[in-house]
């Protein structure tokens, strides 16, 4: 039987359920983020204050791809995307909560 243990969320630092597990695949369940899959190595790089920017813009695109109904697994190449990709305007922003 695994164990769970709190974790802060690598993405939005919310603390978060998580199992444990030996693969270098962690499964995240986040109450802000929702459920995604990131590599220790990621998690490792997130650590990193330089992407404390980026942070809201790949919660938000988690929750999107969670609404089209595919659960992500974050890549370096994929968060290297999300982060430089320029933050959606006020209005497109107000759409999507509609949405």
């Amino acid at each position: 039987m695994m164990n769970t243990i709190l974790r802060s969320c690598p993405v939005c630092r919310a603390v978060t359920p998580e199992r444990e597990t030996t693969g270098e695949l962690r499964d995240i369940n986040c109450p802000r983020c929702g459920k995604f899959k990131l590599s220790r190595t990621q998690v490792a790089v997130l650590q990193d204050g330089a992407w404390d920017d980026a942070r809201p813009k790949i919660s938000a695109w988690i929750r999107s791809r969670l609404r089209d109904g595919t659960e992500p697994t974050l890549t370096e190449a994929l968060l290297t995307s999300i982060r430089d990709t320029p933050a959606p305007r006020p209005g497109e922003r107000m759409d999507a909560l509609l949405l």
